[in-house]
């Protein structure tokens, strides 16, 4: 279903004239009546469905190293034309040869290119031919993704447009984190059983909100629940859902849980 003919749908529901076009970012009734159906779509797939949960999906660090880095004792600056482009202020960077002070410094200060600035000396005279590596960086998260849930590490959890690590309280991660994810897809893609869901979601909304009449809105909530039970029928069907391979399904049968205890905390 496309966006046009669901939001011509809403609008026949609630006995308005018929609509030719979108009226995107507009004042009319047409653009309220797209902005609702966008908000009840995204609300709707926060949820995660068959179609729209990415499963087992590796997120890495943004690592890199540097290899001849000129290091200046007056600003801690270690300086090398195009080798600092994802550095990142607070994350850790280790120096393996090139100063008389080897080890782990935090990045306090990046020109996003060409020089990164530390919080600790390295050497007391400037040098030349510095080598190291980023231990550490930020996960940047799937542009389309809703919630996330680290799989590698449960204290992995979404922040804006990157990981956030509860355990650590930064963002900084140093190895591949497998995750799973709720993607948002655009209207124009979606099943169609799901669509009409969605549509008369929104139409639902719609009615309250513009048209006001309480017998359009019975009508369409009576639509909305057949939808709905059409959606569930056919989310379950494409997931292969099988209750009895879940957690609680093992454990009515008696079977012990695939985890230990460890000091009363299930591991």
């Amino acid at each position: 279903m496309q966006k046009l003919e669901a939001v011509r749908q809403m609008f026949e529901l609630c006995g308005l004239q018929h609509l030719a076009a979108l009226d995107t970012g507009g004042s009319s009734s047409a653009s309220f009546a797209e902005r609702i159906l966008d908000r009840e779509n995204l609300a709707i797939q926060e949820s995660g469905w068959y179609f729209n949960t990415r499963n087992a999906v590796t997120l890495s660090p943004t690592l890199y190293a540097f290899d001849s880095a000129a290091w200046t004792v007056s600003n801690k600056r270690l300086t090398q034309a195009a080798k600092f482009t994802s550095a990142v202020v607070g994350q850790t960077v280790s120096i393996t040869s090139g100063t008389a002070t080897t080890g782990e410094a935090v990045v306090t200060a990046t020109d996003a290119n060409n020089y990164i600035e530390l919080d600790t000396e390295m050497d007391p005279s400037n040098q030349t031919g510095v080598v190291g590596v980023a231990v550490n960086n930020i996960v940047t998260l799937p542009e389309s993704a809703l919630n996330i849930d680290g799989e590698t590490t449960g204290t992995a959890v979404q922040l804006g447009a990157v990981l956030f690590d509860r355990a650590t309280n930064d963002k900084f991660f140093d190895e591949d984190i497998d995750v799973t994810y709720t993607a948002l897809i655009d209207f124009d893609c979606l099943p169609e059983a799901f669509a009409r869901y969605v549509m008369f979601t929104a139409a639902e909304r719609f009615a309250m909100s513009y048209v006001r009449d309480k017998s359009t809105v019975r009508f369409i909530g009576s639509k909305l629940r057949e939808a709905e039970a059409a959606w569930n029928i056919a989310d379950n069907d494409a997931a292969d859902t099988n209750v009895l391979n879940s957690t609680y399904g093992r454990n009515i049968r008696g079977q012990r849980p695939a985890t230990t205890p460890v000091y009363g905390v299930w591991q």
